[in-house]
Parts: C-alpha cells; sequence; structure tokens
C-alpha cells in the first residue's frame, strides 16, 4: 500500500515536471527604453549594452544611403516614444537632428565621444607612387573636404563608442548599471578579439593598398596599415579624365579586385575592372552584425592583397 502510494507520488512529481518544462516560457517584460539611432551597426551596439531594457529604432534601413536618407512620417513618430538618439555623424544626421528634437522635446541627444579623432575624407587618399603623386581633378584636397564619418569601421573607435552608450543608460537607469557593465565588457571583449584577429589575418598580405568606389573604409585602413584608393569622393564622380588616370593608377598597382557598396553606383567602377581585368566585389560597410561582418570583409581585403 505504502508502496503504490509512493509510487503515484513519484508519478505525479514527474507529471508535474514535465508540465513545467512543456509550458510556454514567460515573455520579457516590456523594454524600459526606446533609442533611436542612425544606422544598422548603431543598433547592434546598442543591443550589446542594453539588451532587452532597450527598444531600437534605426533610421537608415538596409540598402538605403546615410548620406541622402530623409526619415519617414512613421520614423519620426515612431521617434515620439523615444528616451535616447544616438549621433554617428553621418551627413543626413545634421538636416534632421533639429527635427527630431522638435518632434520629441523630451529626447536627449547623445553626440559622439569627444575623445575620437576624426579624419577627412581627403586624408583617405594617397595615390602616390615611387616619386610621384598622380594629380586627380576629382580628389583635389580643399580646406573645406568632408569629414569622414565612418568611424564604426574602426573597432578601436567602436570601444570609445561603446563607452558612451553605456554610460548614457547608466545615466538614465542606475538601478541597472551592473546589468550595462557587464555586458559593456563582453562587448569590449569581442572588440578586442575582432581585433586581434584582424590583424593577424592581413599581417602576410604583399600588397597594401586596394580600390574602392567610396571611401568607407578610411579608418579601417589606417588601423590596419593598408591605403584604401576611393574612385569617388564627397559625392563626386571622376570625369573622363580622372578616370584614365585612375585605370592608369589601378594597372600600376596591380589592383585585382574593386570593392563596391550596394547604397552606391558601380559603373564606374566596372568600367575600371574591366579596363584593367579586375573584379568587383561587394562589401557592406553598413551591415548590422558588426563582427561577423567586419570578419568576412577582411576575407575578402585578405583575398584582394594577396
Amino acid at each position: 500500500m505504502q508502496l503504490g502510494r509512493l509510487c503515484n507520488s513519484v508519478n505525479a512529481l514527474l507529471w508535474f515536471s514535465v508540465c513545467v518544462m512543456m509550458a510556454p516560457v514567460p515573455v520579457n517584460a516590456q523594454p524600459l527604453f526606446t533609442v533611436g539611432v542612425s544606422i544598422l551597426p548603431q543598433k547592434y551596439f546598442v543591443e550589446r549594452i542594453a539588451g532587452d531594457k532597450a527598444r531600437v529604432l534605426v533610421m537608415v534601413g538596409p540598402g538605403h544611403n546615410p548620406v541622402t536618407y530623409e526619415p519617414k512620417p512613421k520614423q519620426l513618430s515612431q521617434l515620439q516614444e523615444a528616451t535616447l538618439y544616438f549621433l554617428m555623424g553621418v551627413p543626413f544626421e545634421s538636416r534632421w537632428i533639429k527635427t527630431f528634437s522638435q518632434v520629441n522635446s523630451d529626447l536627449k541627444i547623445v553626440p559622439l565621444p569627444s575623445t575620437i579623432d576624426f579624419r577627412t575624407m581627403s586624408h583617405s587618399i594617397n595615390v602616390s607612387t615611387e616619386n610621384e603623386i598622380l594629380n586627380h581633378n576629382h580628389l583635389h584636397v580643399t580646406d573645406s573636404s568632408m569629414m569622414d564619418p565612418h568611424i564604426w569601421l574602426s573597432p578601436r573607435l567602436v570601444k570609445q563608442i561603446a563607452l558612451s552608450i553605456k554610460s548614457a543608460f547608466i545615466n538614465i537607469d542606475s538601478n541597472n548599471k551592473e546589468y550595462y557593465e557587464l555586458n559593456y565588457q563582453r562587448f569590449i571583449v569581442d572588440l578586442n578579439q575582432l581585433d586581434q584577429t584582424i590583424r593577424q589575418q592581413l599581417k602576410t598580405v604583399k600588397a597594401r593598398q586596394f580600390m574602392v568606389f567610396h571611401p568607407s573604409w578610411g579608418y579601417f585602413a589606417d588601423e590596419y596599415g593598408l591605403q584604401q584608393i576611393p574612385i569617388e569622393l564627397e559625392g563626386k564622380q571622376p570625369g573622363a579624365k580622372s578616370l584614365s588616370q585612375l585605370i592608369e593608377l589601378a594597372q600600376r598597382k596591380q589592383i585585382k579586385v574593386i570593392f563596391v557598396q550596394q547604397q552606391f553606383s558601380d559603373r564606374d567602377a566596372k568600367t575600371i575592372a574591366r579596363q584593367i581585368g579586375a573584379k568587383v566585389v561587394f562589401v557592406n560597410p553598413l551591415a548590422e552584425n558588426y563582427l561577423e561582418n567586419l570578419q568576412q570583409t577582411t576575407r575578402l581585403f585578405v583575398g584582394a592583397l594577396k
């Protein structure tokens, strides 16, 4: 009799355990904050640090150009719910940041870290051969040269951006300081590992110059001892003379790959590629999965620079 009751108790306990395991997982509480960002890599950075405590609104989605982008009415409406907006320095921000503040007077605009040392787009260019510099008309350096906004393509600079994101969340949600700190430290570990991987892979390549249509990769090149040769600069495509000079330069440098991105026309890149027998390869500086994207892009650079 006692054995029977024991068996029934065991069966009941097992049944209860199965029910618990099969029960729906409780839905996480709603995010504490809605935050706005300009580009997809920022979404990744914010989510690495804020986790499920933030819902991220991205202005420039896949395939769109952060130079010319204009936010949609729905995005402006959603921004009314936001607590923070993280700037990235991309061109459309300067035209729209005032509107963002008008749409939501309580919105806290988080600037880029003051510690970041920006380069100009003209500094992306160094097309010197052994004893001469080809003078590209469309690459003329002026005092009004554009600031290069592509800071997120340097893992070292992303660490500064991550610190700014962490600080912003702790300022508005100090009760979860340890949570943000832990996520931040984990992200830094991944960024350090990414940096080491990139350095290791690029250490042995023979060539150090690569050709791109739009000069997105200047910070990346600076960080890892490379040099980008851009076809387009400050939104200006090369004229016939400059295109001829770029073809001559690509031949001298034995360029085998020209990198382009989907947000810009690849017509001129294909023209040069046909003339020099090179391939046109797509890379995406605006991909959301930051770590995976830079690892993949590094492998493409290594293949092009062998």
